[in-house]
């Protein structure tokens, strides 16, 4: 990782960081082994280190096999397309897809413009209403009482997941017509403003 960091300090601008790291940053990202904390902490301190994350990915979610029997086979997300910041800036709708494996034990990875093959997924939104619901609070203890083995870190950025649909779920119980409402207001003031103008 030692080169990774020295590589990392003398980039600037976008840049990418992508290939195969040969570990994994949480127990979940392998099957049929164990991992060693001591590996995936070193990995994740240099990712802080150099400020990258991984872009949103689709397809294989373990990028490397063994090859070996059923009962001996090991699947393991080694394979990995992390950006910084200013990438994140200059390419928000870039997106890497990671094909199966075929005859080779690492799968293949493309990165390119999610909107061109069919838009591009709304992001979350919060909004402040939620917190006045009698189910908000409960909602939330819920979900951040979940117990999700794993580095600290990416046991909160699991819980921050889990939250999003158990809070658009209490937005549909408690706000079902928002949108229509919000609609409503907006036909309003444009009904205010045309009689307005035409007075």
């Amino acid at each position: 990782m030692a080169e990774v960091r020295n590589y990392c300090g003398q980039c600037s601008g976008a840049w990418a960081l992508a290939g195969d790291f040969n570990t994994v940053i949480d127990p979940n990202e392998r099957l049929g082994a164990n991992t060693r904390q001591a590996d995936m902490d070193e990995f994740l301190d240099c990712i802080a280190t150099c400020g990258v994350t991984d872009i949103a990915a689709t397809g294989a979610y373990y990028t490397w096999t063994n090859k070996q029997e059923p009962l001996t086979r090991v699947f393991s997300r080694l394979d990995r397309f992390m950006v910084n910041q200013e990438w994140m800036n200059q390419f928000p709708n870039m997106m890497a897809h990671f094909h199966l494996e075929g005859l080779f034990d690492h799968c293949p990875c493309t990165v390119g413009n999610c909107e061109i093959g069919g838009g591009r997924r709304a992001s979350f939104k919060y909004y402040n209403m939620w917190g006045k619901a009698d189910d908000f609070i409960p909602t939330v203890t819920e979900q951040w009482n979940k117990n999700y083995p794993g580095h600290k870190m990416f046991a909160v950025i699991k819980e921050l997941k889990a939250l999003k649909p158990a809070l658009k779920a209490l937005h549909m119980s408690c706000y079902p017509d928002i949108k229509e409402s919000q609609a409503a207001a907006d036909l309003k003031k444009l009904s205010v403003a045309r009689d307005s103008f035409l007075s």
